[in-house]
């Protein structure tokens, strides 16, 4: 009998044994299922996140082409205005030009007016003149008449050819 209670036992020893075996075997499994999920759940995570970077990247990419395409709006405006700047200053030098030209113009227009009237004094002047010694004398010549008609035609008609000519734009 004791020698039965020896295998009895030996052989309850040996199936508590396997059982523990299988036990520990069982919750190192269990265990391992754990990390696997657990590792899964990380893993999907980081997915997730990789997946939100990769929108950011993406976005942020679409921001710096627009801001690079903007920068190179600007130089090109920055360009175009530089040219506009240019044009602007040789206009107004041209401007400049003209108004000096268009200033010694009208400087000539001026005198050769003060001559037209200065011209039509000295006839009125000799007109007066003629006029007086008439008077005295009593007879005006019919040359003397023809010749101051000769004198006011002339200058009528040097003052149309010139006004002609202002209004042709010379």
């Amino acid at each position: 009998m004791v020698i039965m209670r020896h295998t009895i036992m030996n052989r309850f020893i040996a199936s508590l044994g396997c059982v523990f075996v299988c036990a520990t075997w069982g919750c190192t499994i269990a265990g391992q299922y754990k990390d696997i999920h657990a590792t899964e759940d990380r893993v999907t995570v980081k997915t997730e996140q990789l997946q939100q970077e990769v929108g950011t990247h993406s976005q942020l990419q679409a921001k710096m082409k627009k801001l690079s395409d903007d920068l190179a709006d600007e130089m090109l405006t920055s360009a175009q205005l530089d040219a506009r700047l240019e044009a602007l200053q040789k206009q107004n030098q041209q401007l400049a030009t003209d108004n000096e030209n268009k200033r010694r113009q009208r400087d000539a227009l001026t005198k050769e007016l003060a001559d037209y009237r200065a011209q039509v004094a000295a006839i009125n002047a000799n007109n007066a003149a003629i006029k007086a010694n008439t008077a005295a004398t009593g007879a005006r010549t019919q040359a003397a008449q023809e010749a101051q008609q000769r004198q006011l035609d002339e200058l009528k008609q040097r003052i149309r050819t010139r006004l002609l000519a202002l209004a042709q734009g010379g």
